[in-house]
């Protein structure tokens, strides 16, 4: 007999069916596990929110496609809930001690792997219900520098060592944040650009979005897809696109120019092309994407450009990239995918100040939170997701498609100054 639920659980396992299995065996220890598989952070971060959870399941497995998608859900989260009780099940991965570490600094302590593809829920369960860490995970190995005495000599060295969980967890500051936003940036960009900002919206008045003047639905289309920043979702968002584009009759692909296997993951089911190309092949494997029937080609660039916060880019590896960058600039359409923080939104000036950009009109740049204030800062094409980037997309090529499916409240915050 189920037990009555004294805890609210919500599952981004990557399947419904691996959620219903895990149901009954919540059930027994008193959780109720919601009968839903989140596929987006945002729809995870809305769940959290609308159920009240107490307890969140996350599967790297759910993860396939969002770059370095373990840090971010994990970020995401703690933006909006500090207390949440996460447990993070990994498939693909060995068990890695930095993660480890940077997952503790985020008060994340239940990282389970998979052994021979499966897990030990007579284990996981009795902690889960505690809401405890692992036995295993009691300590953490940090490295220390201490000083030791070679004859008559005193000598610095590393040692690593282990240290209890709760001794260090409160002091440690995860290291990603430190690298993510460095002091010299973060005076720079938070406290400063603001009131540069203020000074220009005063100059600025709402405009309709900019429609490019050649827009039209014929030969081939192509579009360029990236991030403004890692892990922004610029493999989801193509993968959205093209699945959209298919399904709406126009045979679309997908191709990897990033260099990653991410789409190898996808679900069978999935309806549009996606390929990806072996090392040296990428050329080639666009060449004969242009052979094919294919209306819509999509490429996936990821991280293209490494742009700094102050919307200066970093050069020491676009040699590399050659070849990628001159076939986004061929590309019909170029859709960027981003964050709406200061020290993101300034990565927007690399565009604006560049003189090689000099058709932003067929940008259309989607933005996760976007803000009145940063669309009437830049002159360029917002949106603040993916549903809306198609229909933009749409609009300019003259295709109709049933409006109404797009969520009223995305629709009202992504169009209440595109379309004034």
């Amino acid at each position: 007999m189920a037990k009555k639920s004294e805890a609210t659980a919500l599952a981004m396992l990557g399947s419904l069916e691996n959620v219903r299995q895990l149901i009954p065996v919540f059930n027994q220890y008193g959780i109720n596990l919601i009968d839903k598989d989140y596929v987006l952070i945002e729809e995870i971060i809305e769940g959290i929110q609308t159920e009240r959870a107490d307890i969140v399941l996350i599967s790297d497995a759910a993860l396939v496609g969002t770059e370095d998608g373990k840090r971010e859900v994990i970020k995401a989260i703690r933006e909006v809930d500090k207390e949440i009780f996460i447990s993070l099940f990994i498939n693909y991965e060995k068990p890695d001690e930095q993660f480890k570490n940077w997952a503790f600094g985020y008060g994340v302590y239940n990282l389970y792997y998979a052994i021979d593809g499966n897990y030990n829920f007579t284990e996981i369960m009795p902690e889960i219900k505690n809401r405890s860490m692992p036995v295993s995970n009691k300590s953490v190995k940090v490295v220390e520098k201490i000083v030791e005495k070679v004859g008559e000599v005193e000598k610095p060295i590393e040692k690593i060592i282990e240290k209890p969980i709760e001794k260090i967890v409160e002091k440690e500051v995860p290291i990603e944040v430190i690298k993510e936003v460095p002091i010299e940036v973060e005076k720079e960009v938070i406290k400063e650009v603001p009131v540069e900002v203020e000074k220009i919206v005063e100059k600025i008045v709402e405009k309709k979005i900019m429609v490019p003047t050649d827009a039209k639905l014929m030969g081939k289309i192509t579009l360029g897809i990236f991030n403004l920043a890692r892990g922004a979702g610029a493999t989801t968002t193509a993968i959205s696109l093209a699945e959209n584009l298919q399904s709406l009759g126009y045979d679309t692909a997908v191709i990897s120019m990033d260099d990653k296997i991410d789409l190898h993951y996808l679900d069978k089911k999935k309806n549009a092309a996606y390929i990806i190309p072996a090392p040296g092949e990428k050329r080639l494997k666009l060449l004969e994407a242009y052979k094919n029937d294919y209306k819509f080609i999509l490429l996936d660039f990821g991280n293209l450009f490494d742009i700094l916060p102050t919307g200066q880019l970093k050069t020491d590896r676009l040699t590399e990239k050659e070849y990628e960058i001159e076939e986004f600039f061929r590309c019909n359409y170029k859709i960027a995918v981003g964050f709406s923080d200061e020290w993101n939104a300034g990565k927007l000036n690399y565009f604006i100040n560049n003189p090689a950009f000099d058709n932003l009109e067929t940008f259309i740049f989607s933005i996760r939170g976007l803000t009145d204030r940063i669309a009437k800062q830049y002159n360029l094409n917002f949106c603040s997701s993916t549903d809306t980037a198609l229909e933009i997309l749409l609009m300019w090529l003259g295709i109709e498609q049933n409006r109404e499916r797009l969520k009223g409240k995305d629709r009202k915050a992504a169009f209440s100054f595109l379309f004034n």
